[in-house]
Parts: C-alpha cells; sequence; structure tokens
C-alpha cells in the first residue's frame, strides 16, 4: 500500500530526511506515486498534507530539520560537483520543489539557510549573473517573502538588481522593498522601464499591497519618476483591477487631479485670492 501523510508524521529524523531527499529529487519508486487526473502533482504536496495534519507540530519540526539537512546535501553536492547556475534539470526541479515547500510551511526558522544557499549562486560570478533557472527563480521569491523586517539584505537585494537579469526584477524589487523601502523605490523608475522583461502589474499589486511599502509609498515614488515612467505605472496598476479608490488615492499621491492619471499636476501653492471688502454671507 502507498505510504499515506499519516504514516509520513511517524518517520524518525533520519528517515523523513532520506525520503525527502528521494521524493523531491523523484526518485524511483515514488511512494505514493505523483497523481495525474488533474495534472501532474507535484512530489512535495504529500508532505505538505502531512504537516497539515499534524496537530502536535511534532512533525513539522522534524519536517523543517529534514530540510536543513536537504540544503547541506545540495551544498556539498554542487560544491563536489563544481556545478555552476543554472543547476542540471533534476536539480533544479528539487530546488524549486524545495522553494515551494518552504513557503509552503511558511517557514521563517529557515531564513538563514535558505539566504546561504542562495548567496552561494552569485560568489565568484561575473559581473552580471547568467539567466536564473526556474528554481533558482523559486528560491529568491521565498527568500524575498520570507526575510524578517530587520534582515539586512538591502545590499543582497541591490547587488542583485545591478547584476541579475531583467527578468527577475519584480522579484528582487519586492524583496529589497521589504528590507530597505526607501531605496528600493527609489529604483521604481528603472522598473517602469523594465516593463517588457517582468510582469509589471503583477509587480506593482506586489508592492501596495501587505507585505509591500503600501500604495501612498508607491505612489509618491511614482510622482518623481519620468511622465513616461508613471503612466506605465498608472496602467500596470490599472491591470491589476485595482479599485477606483486606489487608482484615485494613488492620483493624488502623486500630485494629479482624481480620475486623471494622465492630467496635469497639481502646483506647488495655490494662488492666494484677496478681497477688498468683507464678503457678505447670503441671508
Amino acid at each position: 500500500m502507498p505510504m499515506t501523510p499519516s504514516q509520513l508524521t511517524e518517520l524518525d529524523a533520519k528517515s523523513l530526511a532520506d525520503y525527502v531527499w528521494k521524493r523531491l529529487r523523484r526518485g524511483e519508486p515514488l511512494d505514493p506515486p505523483l497523481a495525474s487526473r488533474f495534472g501532474d502533482e507535484e512530489p512535495e504536496r504529500v508532505l505538505m498534507e502531512a504537516a497539515e495534519k499534524d496537530r502536535s507540530s511534532a512533525f513539522r519540526r522534524r519536517l523543517v530539520d529534514a530540510i536543513r539537512e536537504h540544503f547541506r546535501r545540495l551544498a556539498e553536492r554542487q560544491a563536489g560537483s563544481g556545478q555552476q547556475s543554472p543547476p542540471a534539470q533534476v536539480d533544479d526541479q528539487q530546488i524549486a520543489s524545495l522553494a515551494f515547500l518552504i513557503s509552503e510551511l511558511n517557514a521563517v526558522e529557515l531564513f538563514e539557510a535558505l539566504y546561504l544557499f542562495a548567496l552561494g549562486w552569485f560568489l565568484g560570478q561575473a559581473p552580471a549573473v547568467r539567466d536564473l533557472s526556474f528554481g533558482q527563480t523559486h528560491i529568491l521569491r521565498t527568500l524575498a517573502h520570507l526575510q524578517p523586517e530587520d534582515s539586512g539584505l538591502s545590499k543582497f537585494w541591490r547587488d542583485l538588481w545591478e547584476r541579475a537579469p531583467r527578468s527577475v526584477r519584480g522579484i528582487v524589487i519586492f524583496g529589497w522593498a521589504r528590507a530597505d523601502a526607501a531605496e528600493a523605490l527609489g529604483r521604481l523608475g528603472e522598473l517602469a522601464d523594465s516593463v517588457t522583461a517582468i510582469d509589471l502589474p503583477a509587480t506593482v499589486w506586489s508592492l501596495i499591497w501587505p507585505p509591500g511599502p503600501g500604495l501612498i509609498a508607491v505612489a509618491k515614488a511614482a510622482g518623481r519618476c519620468t511622465e513616461t515612467q508613471r503612466k506605465s505605472l498608472r496602467k500596470a496598476l490599472e491591470a491589476t483591477g485595482a479599485a477606483q479608490h486606489a487608482l484615485r488615492d494613488f492620483d493624488l499621491a502623486v500630485g494629479l487631479p482624481s480620475g486623471d492619471g494622465d492630467g496635469f499636476r497639481w502646483p506647488p501653492s495655490l494662488p492666494t485670492i484677496e478681497f477688498k471688502q468683507p464678503l457678505k454671507m447670503a441671508a
């Protein structure tokens, strides 16, 4: 009989670590097999289900320890083979599954291990990092979401902004904004210029909603961009399906009349009108 989520929760630490390693590498025979009736099942799904059913949280703790062991094995494997990014296909699928699993578990306790693993790809690289693989991209995405407010990763994200492919700038600016919102939003114009390389509406959406810096902060930064860049950002905000009040608040914070993203800017100050005689109130 195939292994069930309940049986998984009974595995000891070593058995679980070995199971996670083999399953995320899709090693045969897979127990239980991957379902395909409604599309290809991801191998980490059974682990997520087991963690959800474990009310004591003891299995989750063992699973987090197994993932730490997973990182150690991956680091040894890559160091031993001299493997450079992007990883081989099997390794990359394994890395992507690992990222999804950590994200679903919201395993903030793995933040440091995740960061050190990601950092290893960029140490000693040429000035411009080569294209990132599917797995590497999802490791960065998970790192961006899991990092605590005091992570101190602003330099890490800034370096990626300068060296990584434009295609990951949406992830990078989100992570950067969580580490240092003012510094990251100072590059909002460059983000708008990357519209052909990224999903700009999805990126804007991630920035205006928690845990991003928020609509007003984004709008004020957009107000410091060029008109072309600002229009691109306003158009991206509309494409997210933002409510009219959000568009209004964006326009007002940028300095535009409400409801007209392409209109004129308010002057720095309004003219003062002086009356020679007191105004008489109507009876």
